[in-house]
This record gives structure tokens, C-alpha cells and sequence, in this order.
């Protein structure tokens, strides 16, 4: 378990995830579990070559799923 500089867990307001914009199957899960799409990072991974947009989603403390 992580502790911060006084022993105490750190408490995180958001967790964030990226997905690439051809996996709508990572995108279903991340909504699933409580993720809300936030935005889209045009040409923003280069990969096999090319640039490609990722799409950002994040979970506030809080979130819950369905």
C-alpha cells in the first residue's frame, strides 16, 4: 500500500485513462467500470508509422458505474 510523506494513503480526487481510437472494446470497459469520455488528443500517438487520436477519459472520486 502506498503511503505519502506522513504515512497516510494519499487520497486521489481522479484517476485518468487514454485509449487508441480504433479500440471502441477498451472504451466500453472503461465506461463500464465508471470512466467518462473527456476528450480526444487528435494525432497524438505515433505508432505503426502514422498518427493516430486518442481518446482520454477519466473518474472522479465519487464515480461510480451504471
Amino acid at each position: 500500500m502506498d503511503r505519502d510523506s506522513t504515512g497516510r494513503k494519499p487520497q486521489h480526487s481522479s484517476r485518468e485513462a487514454s485509449v487508441f481510437e480504433w479500440n471502441p472494446a477498451s472504451m466500453r470497459v472503461l465506461e463500464k467500470v465508471g470512466f467518462t469520455r473527456e476528450g480526444v488528443l487528435r494525432r497524438s500517438v505515433f505508432k505503426d508509422g502514422r498518427r493516430i487520436d486518442s481518446v482520454m477519459y477519466a473518474m472522479l472520486r465519487g464515480d461510480r458505474a451504471g
